[in-house]
């Protein structure tokens, strides 16, 4: 590989944020430009040797992991342009969220929705099907205008809606499976407020408002403790009312003071006696319920310190409320407990094949638990129930499906590998936990 820069710590273990995935890789480059991060691919076609990338390491399933080489994307990670008439904005694939995000400030432009974290890659963000909230407004992959992709030959493909198409169709939730992402064009929308309103409801009045709730809130959000009566609302609504961010002094308390050492806390508890986690998450969430109104991307995220583990279904969005009544009623017999409340969102249905929202509105059920802590039991728990409602893992987190079991939840499984093969046909981007999960040929 001359000329793209090697890492001094080569033959040093690679871990995913949440240390739930960890590989040592022969080699870990850092290619600077297109033209270098084509060559490693070339290299690994032309000696057989699987390669995968690796960018801000948010996936807490082992999307990455490899013994091979390992190519990292923090140096390849620029905004490269805005088009202010167009409304779109094209970005290197190691190009992290937040930077886009301050580049479309500048010119007046935003993504019409995104997730809680801004400090993933745009390359990961699309490859896993990240997803906000909303039933009107889409996952990053949705908002995909053009994508340049390095086939596993290394050859360079530019698909879109209208070149390549279904390349185009595939690859916009691809798992790095289906080519090495090299570039991004994203559609843009005119900056806007979100004005956020907090506030708790019973379980039961919920469920009973639940199509309501979601159809008069443009970004809704439900926390939901399962040793609790009652659900904490997030809504999220754009607004043109003047922005009233929240003061210095509220944001380090709901950042650091709550959602640091507050959740810390709460894994510590955990780790030492499971029993009383619930005393300490009531302890936490008696901090005042928040109102505010500021740019959108500062009210969609926020800093995450605390690391979990996570495992996050998606559901058909008419089964939503059955499908908690049901995890109600099952999780208490499980024999443990998440550490954080149930974290509820809605999302429309897509025309991408791999998307777990492909085909139907949807909603999306996350657990996330203390790593350290017994989760087996109730992740498999969870898992059943939501399973029961044709429920399909969020392919980012952690989950024990398998292809087999799988391929029967997406209409165009069969599509997509055949996609797939005619991109990668020696499978250099396939490691084992793809074999598993994708491809169908792991023993």
């Amino acid at each position: 590989m001359t000329g793209i820069a090697e890492r001094p710590d080569t033959r040093s273990m690679w871990t995913n944020w949440a240390g739930s995935a960890r590989c040592t890789p022969a080699r870990r480059v850092s290619p600077r430009s297109e033209d270098e991060l084509a060559q490693c691919v070339r290299d690994a076609s032309a000696t057989g040797q699987p390669l995968r990338l690796a960018g801000s390491g948010h996936s807490f399933a082992p999307l990455v992991s490899t013994d091979s080489t390992l190519v990292d994307l923090h140096e390849y990670a620029d905004v490269i342009a805005v088009d202010p008439v167009g409304m779109t904005v094209t970005v290197q694939a190691g190009t992290p969220l937040w930077r886009i995000n301050a580049e479309l400030d500048r010119y007046g432009l935003a993504l019409e929705n995104m997730g809680t974290i801004n400090v993933q890659t745009a390359a990961g963000l699309v490859s896993t099907g990240t997803h906000g909230s909303g039933t009107r407004y889409g996952c990053l992959s949705s908002q995909i205008a053009s994508m340049r992709l390095i086939t596993g030959h290394g050859e360079l493909v530019e698909c879109s809606a209208t070149s390549e198409p279904d390349v185009f169709s595939a690859a916009r939730l691809g798992l790095g499976a289906l080519g090495v992402i090299s570039t991004i064009t994203f559609r843009c929308v005119p900056a806007f407020s979100l004005g956020l309103e907090e506030r708790t409801e019973p379980f039961a009045r919920l469920i009973g408002q639940l199509p309501e709730l979601i159809a008069n809130v443009d970004h809704p959000i439900f926390f939901w403790p399962m040793w609790s009566d009652s659900v904490h609302i997030r809504a999220m609504s754009r607004t043109t009312a003047p922005r009233r961010p929240p003061s210095r002094w509220q944001a380090w308390r709901d950042h650091y003071l709550a959602g640091h050492v507050g959740l810390h806390g709460v894994l510590q508890t955990h780790r030492r006696n499971a029993a009383l986690v619930p005393f300490a998450s009531k302890v936490l969430t008696r901090r005042p319920l928040r109102s505010f109104v500021d740019v959108s991307h500062r009210v969609f995220t926020f800093p995450q310190r605390v690391r979990v583990v996570a495992m996050e279904y998606a559901v058909p969005l008419e089964a939503l409320g059955q499908a908690l009544q049901e995890l109600r009623r099952a999780l208490p017999s499980a024999g443990e407990v998440v550490s954080l409340p149930l974290e509820i969102r809605v999302a429309p249905g897509n025309d991408i094949p791999l998307s777990p929202a492909y085909g139907r509105p949807t909603g999306y059920v996350n657990l996330a638990t203390d790593a350290h802590s017994p989760h087996d039991k109730i992740f498999h728990c969870a898992e059943r129930v939501l399973g029961d409602f044709d429920g399909r893992p969020h392919w980012a987190k952690l989950h024990s499906q398998t292809a087999r079991s799988l391929a029967p939840r997406y209409p165009r499984w069969h599509d997509v590998q055949r996609i797939r093969r005619s991109l990668d046909p020696h499978g250099i981007l396939i490691n084992p936990y793809l074999e598993q999960v994708l491809t169908g040929t792991s023993a």
